[in-house]
């Protein structure tokens, strides 16, 4: 049974979303000093143009204001725990995030 690592497992996925139609990029490549990076932070865990892209597709009729309020809110989770932040954002991600405007 061939051994299964890290390096593996990434590899497999990074395939299959190919396959399926998604655009994949090498880790180092998109972070600050890359030809185009995507990240501003080498220890960010979100791409900000790809946030800020989606809630302007998902949410057209919304005020730039309201938007950047969701973004703030989607990108500075404060849990106390790396689990309680997943948990958050996953609850943000499937049942929106309310913002008063």
């Amino acid at each position: 049974m061939p051994l299964i690592n890290e390096s593996v497992l990434e590899n497999y996925c990074m395939e299959y979303f190919r396959a399926i139609g998604y655009q994949t990029a090498f880790g180092p490549d998109m972070l600050p000093g890359a030809d185009h990076p995507l990240r501003t932070d080498e220890r960010q865990p979100f791409l900000p143009g790809n946030i800020r892209s989606a809630l302007h597709r998902l949410n057209p009729t919304l005020p730039e204001s309201v938007l950047e309020d969701a973004y703030e809110r989607l990108t500075s989770l404060q849990e106390p725990s790396l689990i309680a932040r997943n948990e958050t954002l996953h609850h943000y991600l499937t049942n929106g995030i309310s913002i008063p405007h």
